[in-house]
């Protein structure tokens, strides 16, 4: 995955623990589409958001590692 990382657009709760890896991108749907988990749903991504064709206002990634919880 090469998406861009919109941290700065990315609203965190003060404490709350950050994935380590996210991503967004923005489609021409209407549907919020977010994907999380290990690496079995990294490994997942780049499938869903093809069998999605482009119909997603926005599709999000957060995952870890399996290292940090």
């Amino acid at each position: 995955m090469d998406r861009l990382v919109h941290e700065k657009n990315t609203p965190w709760i003060p404490n709350m623990f950050k994935p380590k890896y996210r991503c967004e991108k923005e489609g021409n749907g209407n549907l919020s589409v977010l994907v999380i988990g290990n690496s079995f749903a990294h490994a997942h991504y780049d499938g869903i958001e093809r069998a999605l064709f482009d119909q997603y206002a926005i599709i999000r990634f957060y995952g870890w590692d399996g290292k940090e919880a």
